[in-house]
């Protein structure tokens, strides 16, 4: 029998959201923070009390990586098709009004190893 040797990270962190601002009650983000590479990751960003189309994403403080497996929907849901390693990191949805801006972040990684 072959078996195929698949890296694996695992280790869950909890989203931290700001302080609310104005009308807004609450930003999180849900999803877990487990990668297992090959897999799809998907994380939504949800804010209480605002409007869907003042969230951005960023990982590790930069723009998200340009490439075809990071996907937005227009639900504020972040998509990343057939994760690999070099996703592990620090991805945050920040939230901004006219007067202000808050935001939420998960960390996603953990240590790798391979499983048969």
């Amino acid at each position: 029998m072959f078996y195929t040797h698949r890296p694996y990270c695992e280790k869950k962190f909890p989203s931290y959201p700001t302080t609310p601002f104005a009308s807004v009650t609450d930003v999180a983000i849900e999803g877990k923070s487990i990668l297992k590479v090959g897999e799809d990751l998907t994380f939504k960003c949800t804010v209480d009390g605002g409007t869907a189309a003042d969230v951005k994403w960023q990982k590790d403080n930069a723009a998200l990586p340009s490439n075809d497996r990071y996907e937005l929907k227009p639900n504020n849901t972040l998509v990343i098709m057939d994760a690999a390693v070099e996703d592990a990191g620090v991805y945050t949805c920040t939230y901004t009004s006219p007067e202000k801006s808050f935001e939420a972040n998960i960390t996603v990684g953990g240590n790798c190893r391979s499983f048969p």
